[in-house]
C-alpha cells in the first residue's frame, strides 16, 4: 500500500505537468478526416450459412408434410371410434385408448417419414419393411373388428396399442440400421 500512496502523492504534486500536453488541432483534424473517409463495413452472409438455413427449412417442411401424409394414410381419424358402441363405464378407458393410439400413430408417422427419407439410398430394404408393416396393419384391422363387435374391450385395446408399439420399434430399428449404413458408406467415401 505504501507504493500506491507514493504514486498518488507524486501525481497530485505534478498534476499541472500532466495536463499541460494536449493533442494539437491538426491531429484532431486528421482524425476527423479519417473517420469521414472510412465507409461503413457491411457484412454479407456467407453462401454456406444461407444454404444451410434453406436446407434446414426444407427438411422441416418436408418432414412435417410427410408426417401429415402418413397420419392421413394411417387414418388416425378414420371414424373407427364412431363405430364403437361405448357405455359410460368404459368411456374413460376408451379416452385413454384414443390418446395412446393417437400418440403412437404420430410417432409411427414421424419414424416412417425418416424411414422413407433414409430408404431412398437403400431401396432393397423398402419392400421387406413395408411387407412387415402391412402384416401388422392387417392384424390391427382384425383387432379393430373384434373391438367393434365388443369382445373383451380392454384386452383388445391393449393388443392394438401393442401393435402400434411393434410398428414403432420395427421402424426405429430399421432407421438405426439405415443410419449406420449411411455413416459407414460416407466414411468409406471420405477415406477414398
Amino acid at each position: 500500500m505504501g507504493n500506491k500512496d507514493i504514486l498518488n502523492e507524486f501525481v497530485d504534486l505534478h498534476r499541472s505537468e500532466f495536463d499541460m500536453h494536449e493533442p494539437s488541432p491538426e491531429l484532431w483534424q486528421k482524425i476527423e478526416t479519417h473517420m469521414q473517409d472510412t465507409k461503413p463495413v457491411t457484412v454479407k452472409p456467407s453462401l454456406g450459412k444461407l444454404f444451410l438455413k434453406i436446407a434446414a427449412s426444407l427438411t422441416i417442411i418436408l418432414s412435417i408434410g410427410t408426417a401429415v401424409y402418413f397420419i392421413q394414410k394411417t387414418n388416425i381419424n378414420n371414424n373407427d371410434t364412431a363405430d364403437l358402441q361405448l357405455d359410460s363405464a368404459s368411456s374413460a378407458k376408451m379416452q385413454e385408448f384414443k390418446e395412446a393410439k393417437n400418440y403412437y400413430a404420430i410417432q409411427v408417422a414421424e419414424e416412417m417419414s425418416a424411414f422413407e427419407h433414409n430408404a431412398q439410398e437403400f431401396p432393397e430394404m423398402i419392400s421387406d419393411v413395408k411387407s412387415e408393416l402391412h402384416s401388422l396393419d392387417i392384424e390391427y384391422k382384425k383387432l379393430q373388428t373384434e373391438l367393434n363387435e365388443g369382445f373383451e374391450n380392454e384386452q383388445i385395446m391393449g393388443a392394438m396399442i401393442q401393435n402400434y408399439k411393434f410398428k414403432l420399434e420395427l421402424i426405429q430399428h430399421v432407421n438405426t440400421i439405415l443410419d449406420q449404413q449411411k455413416s459407414n458408406k460416407y466414411s468409406i467415401n471420405h477415406e477414398i
